[in-house]
C-alpha cells in the first residue's frame, strides 16, 4: 500500500500489486500525490517526504518531482527519527 498523510489528515491510498520499481513509484505519485495534496488543502505549497530507497531517488522520480516543482525534504542517511511511517507503525502496534 502507498499512502500519504499530513498534520491535517490523510491522502489517498494506492494498493500495489506485484513489485514496485521506480516506474511504478512515479506512476503512483502521478496518480495520487497532487490529488492527495489538494484533498489536504496543500495544493499551493508543501514539502514531500520520502526516504532514500533507490526507487525514491531514481532519476525518473526526481525528474517528475522537479517538473511538477514539488519540493522534497532533504533526508540525511541513516536518520530513523525523520521516518514518520516508523512512528505511525509504532502507534498502530
Amino acid at each position: 500500500i502507498w499512502g500519504c498523510f499530513a498534520r491535517n489528515g490523510v491522502g489517498f491510498l494506492c494498493f500495489i500489486e506485484g513489485i514496485m520499481d521506480r516506474f511504478r513509484y512515479r506512476e503512483i505519485l502521478q496518480e495520487n500525490l497532487i490529488r492527495s495534496a489538494k484533498k489536504l488543502g496543500l495544493e499551493k505549497r508543501f514539502v514531500f517526504q520520502h526516504g532514500n530507497d533507490p526507487k525514491h531517488t531514481a532519476g525518473v522520480v526526481k525528474d517528475w518531482l522537479n517538473e511538477k516543482k514539488i519540493e522534497t525534504l532533504k533526508w540525511p542517511a541513516f536518520s530513523p527519527d525523520l521516518n514518520r511511517i516508523e512512528h505511525l507503525c509504532d502507534e498502530l502496534e
